[in-house]
């Protein structure tokens, strides 16, 4: 569910250590950075699949129990001492034969050998090549979303082992099922059974472990019964869930007596309480808030460095480009506000008729779900995937409407403000007032460049020239070196200020009257069409509709679209903006065309990744809506980063025609713009990961 939350964090830590190892004396920050996104990539994969931790003493037998299980002789090798000292994921896949592969700090994933995985295992920090470890072995117990967690030994803190200790530790807290391996000789062993208890008491906590007795392949029955007892009374079992402690062993006549028994009981027993998910949303948190400032302060104080070293000329430039970037915080404030508003609206009606149609069409089904060994197999159920497609089904379309219709709400909520459209101003747009226009196939009226009444608008109320707007954005962003170019003079001027100030707000309206074309073009609802969506497609629609415009609809558009003028000489025909959205168009234009389509996208979340929400228990009754909220909160948070993508190609455009116009050579901006942009999107990932958990947080609690 965290996913699409954690990976921009985690790609902004990556770009920090890029920038920090062209800087003297680093090591020991940049080793502090790689710890936090090591720590990272294992909670985001936890947060992505239901793993069964496997952990224990050192030398209990947990590799020989996966090792059983899958037959991998060849990968894992008994250590009867201490033997790993990073966890390894271990997942089922369709292949034939096991494959190891390492995840770098670049985030690419190659296979490695068995030397390898066996040396990435026993290191922890020093030397290691690879951040995650995972191991591919043939689908044999479970069905996509779930895996085994091999974890290194575990063991009292000390001095020595208290850095890949404590990790393991948050790994295991972060765990949904568990497997506590231990054996005869443990059991017995008053020293290594005080170690068992402590695991239980401080990592375990609140779960109900399945309790493995290993190698007691060689017992009688009733000697294996013996040891359930004991280990039982020293794990504190209750009698009413003795079902949770095995014997396992070797040989595959006794695995299939064991694993069916621990596959049913893992079911059983391995959904945990509202408690452990509140506990991992602290813990995620704890990380967030107090281990990702150690990257923060590290590239605070670089840029601090670098801006010491910065010119006069410099100085100006960033002066210029902050007052860009302020505008750009601005815009993205209401826009993440008007986001909330519309898609939340958008989700709630999706819910509330995914719970009708589920009450109507499967009345009673509650009643009869799977058992809990069908846990693990919740995309094999024909029922169960019907109920993932109704969530699905009513995601896409609500009321004659799709999320592509909530974004261009919330896009046209911040325009309506900022650029004086023609849409009454009011705390909420009126969504069916603009659909009854779409259907009446007045498009101009849609896309608020014409009043209801037919009256024309005053785009950005009059205040400011367009002429003169469109010469101060074309200057600022024309990658081409004519003429009128930029030069410093013109910075200084109170047009250049207003062009800045404005050019978020006129860029994100090429994308949402980009979106209004389509919807108006695509008014029978076709999803396949719209997450198909293309370019050369939107080209064609823009030109069949601008011709339907009123003079005074064209005159407002032109007025506010000043920014599609960019790349071209500005004709004052509306010709240009087809011409830049053709396949033929390079530069800004181009760029800004494929973003208006990649925004239309973003809304089929569920539709084009519907299997995803079977992480979720269906067994719950809040399913429906927490499939809905992923789909919605997805939706919001990459839609803001589609925006902050964009405006970053914006600013690079800035940038250089900046250090034309100052004469400076834009190589020395190189680093220290890598690192300013690193510490913003650093920032924002972080904050959006932080307002995740939040409203996490508000769900469990409520």
């Amino acid at each position: 569910m965290y996913a699409t939350l954690i990976d921009p964090v985690n790609e902004a830590l990556r770009q920090v250590l890029k920038i920090a190892v062209q800087f003297d004396h680093t090591n020991a920050e940049r080793e502090k950075i790689r710890a936090v996104l090591r720590k990272l990539l294992v909670i985001r994969e936890m947060h992505s699949t239901y793993f069964i931790c496997v952990g224990g003493t050192q030398g209990a037998g947990k590799t020989h129990l996966l090792r059983e299980l899958y037959g991998l002789d060849d990968w894992l090798q008994d250590n009867p001492g201490r033997g790993e000292c990073r966890p390894l994921f271990i997942l089922e896949r369709d292949c034939e034969t096991p494959y190891a592969c390492g995840v770098d700090e670049n985030g690419q994933e190659c296979r490695i050998d068995q030397e390898t995985l066996s040396k990435e295992l026993r290191s922890f920090s020093t030397g290691e090549r690879f951040l995650l470890l995972r191991l591919y072995v043939p689908r044999r117990h479970f069905s996509d979303g779930f895996g085994f967690l091999l974890l290194p030994g575990y063991e009292r803190l000390n001095r020595t082992n208290s850095l890949w200790q404590e990790e393991m530790r948050d790994t295991l807290k972060h765990a949904m099922g568990s497997i506590m391996v231990t054996n005869a000789n443990a059991l017995a062993t008053q020293a290594t059974s005080e170690v068992l208890v402590d695991m239980l008491e401080n990592a375990l906590q609140g779960r109900q472990p399945i309790i493995a007795i290993g190698r007691t392949e060689g017992k009688s029955e009733d000697e294996r019964d013996t040891l359930r007892l004991s280990a039982a009374e020293a794990c504190e079992v209750p009698a009413e869930e003795l079902d949770r402690v095995l014997c396992v062993g070797r040989g595959d006549e006794y695995r299939a007596q064991w694993a069916p028994q621990l596959i049913e009981a893992l079911a059983k027993y391995a959904q945990v309480p509202d408690s452990i998910h509140h506990q991992r949303l602290t813990d995620l948190r704890t990380i967030v808030e107090l281990e990702l400032e150690a990257a923060v302060t590290l590239l605070e104080s670089l840029v601090e460095d670098a801006g010491a070293r910065a010119s006069a000329q410099d100085t100006l430039i960033d002066a210029i480009l902050n007052k860009f970037r302020h505008s750009v915080g601005s815009y993205r404030k209401k826009y993440q506000k008007s986001l909330h508003l519309y898609v939340g609206h958008y989700a709630h009606q999706a819910t509330t008729s995914a719970k009708k149609a589920y009450a109507q069409e499967e009345e009673g089904w509650s009643n009869k779900l799977r058992s809990a060994k069908d846990f693990f197999l919740l995309n094999a159920s024909e029922t169960e995937q019907r109920f993932i497609d109704r969530i699905n089904q009513h995601w896409e379309v609500q009321d004659g409407q799709t999320p592509v219709d909530a974004t261009y709400l919330a896009l046209t909520h911040v325009a309506n403000d900022m650029l004086a459209l023609g849409h009454a101003p009011a705390d909420q747009i009126d969504a069916h007032a603009l659909l009854n226009q779409r259907n009446h196939d007045l498009p101009e009226r849609y896309l608020g460049y014409e009043k209801t009444d037919g009256a024309a608008i005053a785009p950005l109320g009059n205040k400011i020239d367009p002429q003169a707007l469109q010469k101060h954005l074309c200057l600022l962003l024309n990658e081409t070196s004519t003429d009128n170019h930029l030069d410093a003079s013109t910075t200084r001027t109170q047009q250049f200020n207003t062009a800045l100030q404005h050019l978020p707000a006129l860029t994100m309206e090429y994308l949402r009257m980009s979106q209004g074309v389509a919807l108006c073009r695509r008014n029978v609802v076709d999803t396949s069409q719209l997450v198909n969506y293309d370019p050369a497609q939107l080209a064609k629609d823009i030109g069949e509709t601008l011709p339907k415009f009123t003079q005074g609809a064209q005159q407002a558009m032109r007025a506010l679209l000043a920014i599609t003028a960019v790349d071209l000489a500005i004709d004052g025909s509306l010709d240009v903006i087809p011409a830049l959205t053709g396949g033929a168009a390079t530069g800004l234009g181009a760029t800004l065309s494929v973003a208006a389509v990649g925004l239309m996208g973003l809304g089929f979340i569920g539709y084009k990744a519907a299997s995803s929400v079977h992480h979720y228990d269906v067994a719950k009754r809040n399913f429906i809506g927490a499939s809905v909220e992923r789909f919605k909160d997805h939706l919001i948070e990459s839609s803001l980063e589609h925006y902050d993508e964009l405006m970053e190609v914006i600013e690079a455009r800035i940038q250089h025609n900046l250090s034309l116009a100052y004469g400076v050579d834009i190589d020395q901006f190189a680093e220290r713009d890598a690192l300013a942009r690193s510490l913003r999107a650093l920032d924002v990932s972080r904050r959006n990961l932080e307002a995740e958990i939040d409203r996490a947080h508000s769900r469990y609690l409520a």
